[in-house]
């Protein structure tokens, strides 16, 4: 049952990145930008503090989104405190190169193994 719960709730958060990623791609403003900080820092915290509970042959992956969010989040800040951004502005930065890639592939898997796959992250209107 922990297992369950791990894996549903970072397959909860992956799927709210994924939408506030797509709202953000229309509207490129620092308000949607920092949603998907907030809730990727969320899923940081929680997958390093309930690795435990995640199947061995995952840890890899789990590791990569983890190398992932955290190279982000850096690189987020420092752009964040170089423009001191209002809510509405515009907000882009490019990936400083070496930076670790989304594991797309593997963040995939976890959503439809927690059952979430049916789940559009587009939202509709």
């Amino acid at each position: 049952m922990e297992r369950e719960f791990f894996y549903q709730s970072v397959a909860f958060r992956l799927l709210a990145a994924n939408r506030a990623y797509h709202a953000y791609l229309e509207h490129r403003s620092y308000v949607l930008a920092r949603s998907i900080f907030q809730i990727n820092q969320e899923n940081l915290r929680f997958i390093c503090e309930n690795i435990h509970k995640a199947d061995i042959g995952d840890v890899e992956g789990l590791i990569e989104l983890v190398v992932h969010w955290s190279q982000w989040m850096e690189q987020f800040k420092i752009h964040d405190i170089n423009i001191s951004p209002r809510p509405d502005s515009e907000f882009i930065f490019h990936p400083v190169r070496g930076i670790t890639s989304y594991p797309a592939t593997f963040a995939s898997e976890i959503i439809f193994r927690a059952g979430f796959d049916n789940v559009s992250v587009i939202k509709s209107n």
